[in-house]
């Protein structure tokens, strides 16, 4: 079996996320978690023993993180986001979202989790008054995978 897991990254030495055509600045340190898209496990017992689980619908990945709270025109993500598509395609308006995670401290390669269509939840976008600052909570669903890759 292969040794896995043998290089720890930190987004926090130099890391990038971008939703849509937006670079995203102001994130709070600890805050961004990915979750990929993963079939249900439907659980069932044959005569009080438990069985292998069958592999359901697929759900959705999600995005989750906050920003310190900043400007909330219409240009400022706050806004941006809550941008809705076109009423006659009754389809929710999606981003694409890419999370950059260097080798280390300013390298230029590293890895990244995309995806193509992010949308914002129904619930998805949350103003909080901080102590320090105020912050803006964030939660995407993903229709597509988040796929991980090197860059």
């Amino acid at each position: 079996m292969a040794t896995v897991n043998q290089t720890p990254r930190r987004f926090e030495q130099g890391g990038v996320l971008t939703i849509g055509a937006d670079t995203i600045a102001m994130i709070m340190p600890g805050t961004i978690t990915v979750m990929p898209a993963l079939e249900e496990k439907i659980e069932f017992h044959d005569r009080d023993v438990p069985q292998v689980p069958l592999i359901g619908k697929r759900g959705y990945g999600e995005i989750n993180l906050q920003l310190r709270g900043g400007k909330y025109a219409a240009s400022e993500m706050y806004t941006a986001l809550q941008a809705a598509a076109s009423p006659a395609s009754n389809v929710t308006k999606v981003f694409a979202v890419e999370i950059k995670i260097p080798e280390h401290a300013a390298a230029t390669t590293g890895e990244k989790f995309s995806c193509t269509q992010a949308f914002l939840t129904s619930d998805g976008l949350k103003w909080n008054t901080g102590t320090e600052a105020d912050t803006v909570d964030i939660k995407l669903r993903t229709v597509d995978d988040v796929v991980a890759a090197t860059y």
